[in-house]
């Protein structure tokens, strides 16, 4: 499975996408989209993406109707960026339907780490971070497949949890111990201690 690591600044406030956005929202920088989340959990209104990320192959698409356009008058694409030039190719670009964000202005984004930098196009909103800019592959989200637990790493695993002394957690343990540490769940004792059915309800319930 294909995952996403956004090259953006986790400085502005986000919200779940799940929630918030509906429509073409697959593929778009998370970050980008935990921004636009926090927007419409802001005014309480769901925010639909007509246009998210594109393929090249769909950007061609789109361009060579435009030029169509262009020669002819015919058709109803009547602006649409060179493919390898368009922040849709990039998963850093949507297009939106919903007000009020259509109808903001650029300024009113900023505060959200967005921005509107097509003046004419009111429905376009990039990151922040890519107004003005050209480098598109410089903030283009990172694909990386998602590490499946092999057999070989369960009994790696396993060999690990029975040679410990149970004073320490193991390696592949041990960061997320420490987060457990200092959320709460627990008291960072005997980390490889065997646990009662009730002991691990209320781990779960300090989630």
């Amino acid at each position: 499975m294909m995952v996403l690591i956004s090259q953006l600044k986790e400085s502005y406030l986000t919200a779940d996408p799940a929630i918030w956005l509906t429509g073409l929202c697959e593929g778009i920088d998370p970050v980008l989209a935990g921004r636009l989340a926090y927007v419409a959990q802001t005014t309480g209104i769901k925010i639909k993406i007509t246009e998210g990320y594109r393929s090249t192959a769909r950007q061609t698409e789109l361009y060579n109707q435009y030029l169509e356009y262009k020669r002819t008058g015919k058709g109803s694409i009547k602006s649409a960026a060179k493919p390898g030039t368009s922040w849709h190719e990039y998963r850093l670009a949507v297009d939106t339907s919903t007000q009020p964000i259509r109808g903001w202005t650029d300024a009113m984004l900023h505060k959200y780490g967005l921005c509107k930098p097509i003046a004419s196009e009111g429905w376009h909103i990039q990151p922040i971070e890519t107004k003005g800019q050209t480098d598109r592959v410089k903030f283009q989200p990172e694909e990386q497949e998602e590490e499946d637990v092999t057999e070989t790493r369960v009994r790696e695993i396993i060999k690990e949890m029975l040679a410990g002394s149970g004073d320490t957690p193991s390696s592949w343990a041990s960061e997320a111990w420490e987060k457990a540490k200092k959320d709460g769940i627990t008291d960072g004792k005997k980390p490889q201690g065997y646990a009662t059915r009730e002991q691990v309800i209320i781990m779960l319930d300090r989630r």
